[in-house]
């Protein structure tokens, strides 16, 4: 049954191809390269490896470098870090990171193992563990294998221990967002900081990792986010790619109001399809674009951040010394271009 979900997604992905707007599969294309097209398909690659037409990579460079902040900020409430640790090894290296959080904090943690989860505990002796169906990635166990946490908590944190076995490009990605997200502890404060003194920031997501930006687009999602648009009842039509911001990784600081309307949702583990090794096309990967989608049509804003840690996209960063004139860029949509 998993290996035929698989075939039927990719049959999915080569219709939805064919209709889309700026399709690669169209009669612009010679046959020869639409013959390159369906390989990817059959390869379970994305079937724009470079973007759709028209599509600017550096839209997603773009970024705030963060400055630290010494002074751990007061919360009205505890955040919540939710963990998907499916690679259990990486367990020692979120422990050595979350130790960057100054303030208390409650850590929940998901696997698909007991025995995953014993090596975790021993790691992260204060998380609560719970083990749940290996579906929907990192996405529905974040978000829906914990949803009853979440009011709880005005803040929240989403981290997951990726690989990209598909890709020797993406070997570096999780370290850069480690370095964007949790990279030290002055910068966790100074991100705490900015969500208690800007009311509208909804989200603070990781600048788009170098070889991430060509993906950083609907894809072969936009049908599967129509949907839940209309399941939550958004009317607004969905932003086309050169608009589309969203967490890529699906990593990120949230105000939980605004990824409430993903959360009230509350789908289930058959809503996702099997795992398969799926890079493109699937349930998650179209809640992890949607992430951003709601986040705005919430009225909130969406930080791109940089860490010390990391060097990426230099060049497009933009740099504020006060909260207050950071607010004001973001109200000027700075961070929108």
């Amino acid at each position: 049954p998993g290996r035929l979900e698989a075939l039927a997604t990719r049959a999915r992905r080569i219709s939805e191809a064919l209709i889309a707007e700026n399709n690669p599969l169209g009669a612009k294309f010679t046959r020869q390269e639409c013959d390159w097209w369906i390989e990817r398909v059959i390869r379970n690659e994305p079937l724009w490896a470079s973007g759709p037409a028209a599509f600017n990579r550096d839209r997603g460079k773009v970024c705030l470098p963060l400055w630290p902040r010494r002074q751990t900020p007061a919360a009205s409430s505890r955040p919540g870090v939710f963990l998907h640790l499916y690679y259990s090894d990486l367990a020692p290296v979120f422990a050595k990171r979350l130790a960057h959080i100054s303030c208390p904090f409650d850590l929940y943690v998901s696997t698909d193992t007991a025995e995953k989860a014993d090596f975790i505990r021993g790691c992260l002796p204060a998380a609560e563990i719970r083990v749940l169906e290996n579906r929907g990635r990192d996405v529905w166990p974040k978000l829906y294998g914990f949803r009853d946490v979440y009011a709880r908590h005005d803040i929240v944190l989403h981290l997951h221990g990726k690989k990209s076995p598909h890709s020797a490009a993406l070997d570096e990605w999780l370290e850069h967002i480690l370095d964007c997200l949790v990279g030290s502890a002055d910068e966790v404060n100074r991100i705490l900081s900015l969500f208690d003194t800007i009311p509208r920031l909804g989200m603070v997501k990781p600048v788009t990792f170098k070889a991430a930006l060509s993906a950083a687009h609907w894809g072969a999602n936009r049908e599967i986010a129509r949907e839940l648009a209309w399941r939550m009842k958004i009317e607004a039509p969905l932003p086309d790619d050169g608009k589309l911001r969203f967490p890529a990784g699906s990593m990120f600081w949230a105000r939980r109001d605004a990824i409430q309307p993903l959360l009230d949702l509350d789908l289930r583990p058959e809503h996702f399809p099997p795992e398969a090794g799926q890079v493109d096309g699937t349930v998650a990967h179209a809640i992890e674009r949607m992430l951003g989608v709601v986040c705005k049509v919430n009225g909130h804003h969406i930080l791109p951040v940089s860490g010390a840690g990391t060097r990426l996209h230099m060049m497009y960063q933009k740099r504020f010394t006060s909260n207050g004139e950071l607010r004001a860029a973001l109200e000027a949509g700075v961070f929108d271009a």
